[in-house]
């Protein structure tokens, strides 16, 4: 302690005045400490004083300082004014009940000292409305602190994100820090504020935080504050928080934000072009409140009008500008924050047809890896700019898609973005291909060598649920595909997309989706001078129209299919649509002649080694006798049908196979017999989801229940059966609906000398929908 004197020396040590940084370093020398770290401690003590007093107060102080920075806190007079910069409630906020309940609720409740996360980041995308919420749950939870709110925006403009250093600066302001007590720099900063808000019951809301880098120095981690933060992206480097994704807004929320902002409550209110309006906007806030501020600006324009001119796509993003507030200019800010190859990434969706879709898909529109494509697409998860549907299963929302669209546009030149499409095209026809090989294993199907070459290989398949799941998960991007096919001049993968998906439509239905495809595939095919593709569609239709009972129409296609044909030459081909016709004759009640045609087909399939062909002729014919009363030659066709089936992996032909074995008994008067196999057909037909066969198996084991007096049972496999007929829109709905209700009256049961066809109706002559048209 040489160089001091005794007096000052002994003043410092009393505690009695302040003393100098000097005198500090010089005792933490004297006793071996770390003069480094003294200097630091001598500097937050400082800014601390002069923080609460003036510095000629600090001289004065009798009491001496304690190391303990609370200690020493607590011996500094409490600030005269607080901290409030937390901006107005928004006068028009709508809605998010349940997501402020959420909120308050992560937070531990209204009190500061309830537990709960210190944390919460609320994040989503861009326009969703993040700071106008959480400056609403703020105003909620102001009340349980009553130190103060500390708000900061954390974007300067956009794009740039501010220092950290700036916003503690400012935040040590507002909490009393002399300018010249602030420290230089950022960890100085830092631990200045944590200290001076420690055991203080303070929120601090920090909106439109950049990364984790930049939020870290400004968490005051004491248990009695809580940290409000908004984000674009999740914050998933912070420890002990918890994240709150908003969505666009539900229900009426969306019509009622445009409602107020447009001022358009009048009770002339169209609702349902308000509706669409909110639709149009993707229930979007920010394009809610751009809308209704258009509208509110000009009183001649009706609410319909406003719906129009959003409902063209090319226009829409153009269309929500109101002054500063643009949807494009939020989209952007999120768009040129990503990586370059997550750009493209977010590009190349704007080529894709349909709703959602998986990263497979992704990864050949973008014409990268699939696990490339994976790592890409949960950044832009991250990022709010996708969203996550389920396990591999993306989606975006529509006005992100439309901006998408622009950029790819903007930045991508036309081959690119054609190519992008041909590459997604021949990955949707080689997969949905491959799916239909798994649900009917040994039918013969279209060549794909005129198709591209695949880029990205086409999905495996573990067997007939994973198939099934597929084609239901991407049912409408194959529609959409369909026509995307057409439009970019893809004729083969425009027919071979729905010729894959008939096997699929043949066990789920969806007539529409049906019917759409194969008129599209018809068209392009017949442009392309394709025969073969031709074919294939007039079959499918004919197949189709035959299902819904429209026999003329389905006779008109397949006769145009067997003109056709006789370009092609091909038995195939040939023994196919013979197949097809003969199953219009006997829904029209010609069976002796749907026989006559089913054996020509019989042959034709065995010349060629036709093996699926024959085994699902030899079912239906098993059915045609049936309904001729010819048990016998029903059961040895349904017999054959089954032991062939099974040798190739034919579960739809043995399911089918069960059925009429089941039928057949039922009708020799052997219940017991009968109910085995029904009930084998029944677990066959829901293992592959044969909807339609599962509910034409419910009915006809309902009817062998009723005639042995199990009413009870038997209605509730008829309502079974009647729900999944809704549900696929069968018309075979009405036939089950008449046995509930002719269960009720007195003569319910079935007279045991009626002959019952294989489908399960009390006329011979009746639709069977489980034979084949399709070999």
């Amino acid at each position: 302690m040489a160089g001091y004197a005794p007096s000052t020396l002994s003043t410092a040590a009393s505690g009695r005045v302040f003393p100098s940084k000097e005198v500090v370093v010089a005792f933490a020398q004297a006793c071996g400490a770390d003069p480094a770290m003294w200097e630091e401690r001598w500097r937050l003590a400082s800014a601390l004083l002069g923080s609460r007093r003036r510095p000629d107060d600090i001289q004065s102080r009798p009491e001496p300082l304690d190391d303990d920075v609370e200690a020493h806190m607590a011996l500094v007079p409490e600030r005269t004014s607080l901290p409030a910069t937390l901006p107005p409630e928004v006068a028009d906020f709508v809605g998010r009940g349940r997501e402020l309940d959420t909120a308050i609720r992560d937070l531990g409740g209204r009190g500061a000292n309830h537990g709960g996360r210190r944390v919460l980041v609320i994040t989503g995308p861009p326009g969703v409305g993040k700071t106008a919420f959480t400056v609403q749950l703020a105003h909620r939870l102001t009340p349980a602190f009553p130190e103060g709110c500390l708000f900061a925006d954390l974007q300067d403009k956009p794009g740039a994100p501010v220092d950290p250093g700036e916003i503690l600066t400012r935040f040590l302001r507002a909490l009393g820090v002399l300018p010249e007590h602030i420290p230089g720099s950022v960890e100085e900063q830092s631990a200045l504020y944590i200290d001076i808000v420690r055991n203080r019951r303070l929120l601090i809301v920090l909106d439109n935080a950049f990364n984790e880098v930049q939020v870290r120095p400004l968490l005051p981690g004491s248990p009695t504050c809580r940290v409000l933060i908004t984000s674009r992206r999740v914050l998933y480097g912070l420890s002990s928080t918890r994240t709150l994704v908003l969505d666009p807004l539900v229900g009426d929320e969306a019509v009622e934000l445009f409602v107020r902002v447009s001022a358009q409550g009048s009770p002339t209110l169209d609702s349902a072009e308000a509706e669409a309006v909110a639709e149009l906007c993707g229930r979007f806030p920010l394009a809610l409140r751009i809308a209704g501020a258009r509208l509110e600006a000009r009183r001649n324009w009706s609410v319909g009008h406003m719906a129009d001119r959003l409902r063209d796509e090319r226009r829409r993003l153009s269309e929500l500008v109101a002054g500063d507030l643009a949807v494009r200019a939020a989209f952007a800010l999120s768009f040129e924050r990503l990586a370059v190859d997550d750009r493209l990434m977010f590009r190349r969706l704007g080529l894709m047809p349909g709703v959602n879709f998986a990263p497979e898909a992704a990864a050949a529109v973008a014409g990268v890896s699939v696990l490339a494509a994976e790592f890409s697409l949960e950044r832009l998860v991250d990022g709010n700019l996708l969203q996550s549907v389920g396990p591999q299963r993306y989606r975006m929302h529509d006005l992100l898609r439309l901006y998408a669209v622009e950029r790819t546009r903007m930045e991508d030149g036309e081959a690119d973005r054609l190519a992008a499409v041909r590459r997604l095209l021949t990955w949707y026809a080689r997969t949905s291909h491959a799916a239909s090989i798994v649900l009917m294993p040994a039918r013969r199907r279209p060549p794909l060598q005129t198709l591209d070459p695949a880029s990205v290989p086409p999905t495996a398949f573990g067997g007939y649920a994973d198939a099934i799941a597929w084609f239901e998960a991407e049912r409408a991007n194959l529609v959409a595909a369909t026509t995307q096919a057409a439009d970019v001049g893809m004729p083969n993968a425009a027919w071979i997309i729905p010729s894959s998906l008939l096997a699929f439509f043949q066990l789920r239905k969806h007539w529409p989706d049906w019917i759409v495809t194969h008129r599209v595939g018809l068209t392009e095919a017949r442009e392309a001078g394709d025969k073969y593709g031709e074919v294939l569609m007039l079959q499918g239709l004919g197949i189709a129209m035959r299902e819904l009972r429209r026999y003329d129409d389905a006779i008109e296609h397949l006769l145009y299919a067997q003109e056709a044909e006789h370009d092609l030459g091909d038995k195939y081909v040939e023994a196919s649509i013979l197949n097809s016709l003969a199953a219009v004759r006997f829904d029209w009640g010609q069976p002796e002649l749907a026989a006559e045609e089913y054996q020509r087909v019989l042959a034709i399939c065995r010349e060629i080694g036709n093996t699926w062909g024959e085994a699902t002729t030899l079912n239906n014919l098993g059915e045609v006798y049936f309904t001729l009363r010819r048990y016998a030659d029903a059961a040895a066709s349904a017999e054959a049908a089954l032991s062939l089936s099974g040798e190739i992996g034919n579960h739809w032909g043995e399911g089918f196979a069960l059925h009429i074995l089941g039928c057949t008994h039922a009708e020799w008067q052997r219940p017991d017999r009968a109910a085995e196999y029904f009930t084998r057909a029944l677990e066959t037909r829901q293992a592959i989801g044969d909807r339609q066969g599962e509910a034409t198996t419910l009915t006809r084991l309902g009817d062998l229940l009723n005639r042995a007096g199990h009413r009870g049972e038997a209605r509730e496999l008829w309502r079974r059966a009647l729900t999944i007929f809704r549900e696929i829109e069968d018309p075979h709905a009405g036939e089950v609906a008449a046995r509930l209700g002719s269960s009720r009256s007195s003569d319910a049961d079935a007279r045991p000398g009626e002959a019952l066809d294989a489908r399960g109706t009390q006329s011979p002559a009746s639709t069977s929908v489980n034979s084949s048209g399709s070999t």
